[in-house]
């Protein structure tokens, strides 16, 4: 239940900044929630959230994807920082090239 709840104030938190972020006339929708699919140790859950041995992770759109957050069960969520000049990318869930991620 715990992560459970976590995920969604994990997904909450992105919306939010996403709201905060963007004017009446820069909205624009995100994509469509996906199925899970699991793709090596990780699994992508949506476009802003894979979980792998038990931790979810999230990349962090305030930063344009330069950090991300984790959640694990009974710990409280931590913000980690991908190294210089790289984003965080959901589909593989470490970070990587700018050019190879897509920050939502």
């Amino acid at each position: 239940m715990y992560k459970i709840s976590m995920i969604i104030c994990l997904l909450l938190a992105t919306t939010a900044s996403a709201f905060s972020n963007a004017g009446p006339q820069s909205f624009q929708t995100g994509p469509r929630p996906v199925a899970p699919v699991r793709t090596g140790n990780h699994v992508v859950i949506s476009p802003a959230i894979c979980a792998e041995n038990g931790n979810y992770y999230s990349p962090n759109q305030a930063d344009n994807c330069r950090s991300f957050i984790q959640v694990a069960y009974e710990i409280e969520a931590q913000i980690h920082y991908c190294p210089h000049g790289l984003t965080f990318d959901v589909q593989t869930c470490v970070c990587n090239n700018p050019r190879d991620t897509v920050c939502y």
